[in-house]
This record gives C-alpha cells, sequence and structure tokens, in this order.
C-alpha cells in the first residue's frame, strides 16, 4: 500500500505492461544468462548474482540490466507492482 501511496502521481501509473514484457517476466526463468555480459558488468563493480537475476528479468538487455542495477527501474516495474498489488488486494 506504501508503494501506491508514494507512486500515485507518477505519469506512467496507468500505463499498461507491455505483452512482451510480460512474456519476458513469465519467461524469464528460461533465460540463459549471457557470460560476456555477466563479466562486463563485473568489470563495472556490481555483484554477479544481482547482474544475473538482473539479466533474467531484461532477457540480457545491458541497457535495461544497467539502469536496473544503478537503481532507475525501468517503468514497467512500476506497473508490475502496481499490478502486483491490485491482484493481491482483489484476491485476499
Amino acid at each position: 500500500m506504501n508503494w501506491l501511496l508514494e507512486n500515485v502521481d507518477n505519469d506512467d501509473i496507468d500505463a499498461p505492461i507491455p505483452a512482451s514484457t510480460l512474456r519476458n517476466l513469465r519467461n524469464s526463468s528460461n533465460v540463459v544468462v549471457d557470460p560476456q555480459i555477466v563479466r562486463q558488468m563485473q568489470e563495472m563493480g556490481f555483484d554477479e548474482a544481482q547482474v544475473q537475476a538482473a539479466a533474467k528479468i531484461y532477457g540480457n538487455n545491458i541497457d535495461a540490466i544497467t539502469a536496473h542495477l544503478l537503481g532507475e527501474r525501468v517503468s514497467f516495474l512500476s506497473s508490475l507492482h502496481l499490478l502486483i498489488f491490485i491482484l493481491w488486494f482483489l484476491c485476499c
């Protein structure tokens, strides 16, 4: 609930989550992490486990991984959190 109250003024809070993003999230456990990306991100000082987790979420998209690790979460994550909250609220 706190997240929703903190982000209610975001311009993209009502933006739909793209179908391709949902597919990527659903299939993220099937993503084979590119070891070259992991190595490159480690050379930049990022933790291997965090890089691997982000690579699975973002399908080895190095720009999205970098933004995620720098704290600039891609906007769909905000929408995803809202969707999860709504589904949790409706189910419970």
